[in-house]
């Protein structure tokens, strides 16, 4: 089965073209919530492209079999200008496949955990403070352009313009080799990458590593 997503940033776009959506990839539900405010996600399935706004998060992702469009909302405007009316829901592969397990948006992240407060000390280790730090890894799981604008405007930054781009690379790489984000920083900074876009896309790790990687490899 091949599953194609199309990221688009203020400046760039990203194809990628997936031939199979196994465990890592469960999680792009998740992602689902959150990026539709950053990136413009484009969804092709089956031959029919959907829209990130148009998944229902509520009907999970298992092995990219469980995949419903929403119907969109056609405005007076859209409707005056000849937008037709939604396609039906797109159905599952097969009934048998188990959906996600959901989880609630109210509470999802509605502390620092763990992983975050050890990035908080590592930023801390930097000359951060832990408080602002704190606000902005939570600011990242809502808004993650928000989030990027708060780091970016942070004046131990502007103080540290040879270890910015490596602190800022802390706050998204959970589980990756620290150093494998900082030399993809590096490459995508001398290509002239903006720095909020760069962010924006290890934020995206957070949600899903291997996305996230197969677009900095991508840009690279």
């Amino acid at each position: 089965m091949d599953f194609n997503i199309l990221f688009k940033t203020t400046f760039r776009e990203f194809p990628i073209k997936i031939d199979s959506l196994d465990k890592p990839f469960s999680c792009l539900r998740d992602m689902f919530w959150k990026t539709s405010k950053v990136f413009h996600v484009n969804f092709e399935f089956q031959g029919r492209l959907l829209q990130a706004d148009d998944i229902m998060s509520e009907c999970g992702l298992f092995n990219g079999a469980q995949i419903y469009a929403k119907p969109q909302k056609i405005t007076k405007h859209a409707r005056n200008n000849g937008v037709s009316a939604p396609a039906p829901l797109v159905k599952p592969l097969a009934s048998s496949c188990q959906l996600a397990p959901r989880a609630s948006r109210r509470t999802r992240r509605s502390s620092t955990t763990l992983d975050d407060e050890r990035l908080v000390n590592i930023l801390a280790d930097s000359g951060f403070d832990k408080d602002r730090s704190r606000k902005a890894l939570q600011m990242a799981y809502g808004n993650i352009d928000l989030a990027a604008e708060y780091m970016l405007s942070n004046k131990d930054l502007e103080n540290r313009p040879n270890n910015s781009k490596r602190i800022r690379t802390h706050t998204v790489t959970h589980s990756l080799p620290i150093g494998c984000w900082q030399q993809s920083f590096d490459r995508l900074a001398a290509k002239g990458v903006d720095g909020i876009t760069t962010f924006q896309v290890l934020m995206l790790s957070k949600f899903n590593e291997v996305a996230a990687s197969k677009i900095l490899e991508s840009m690279a």
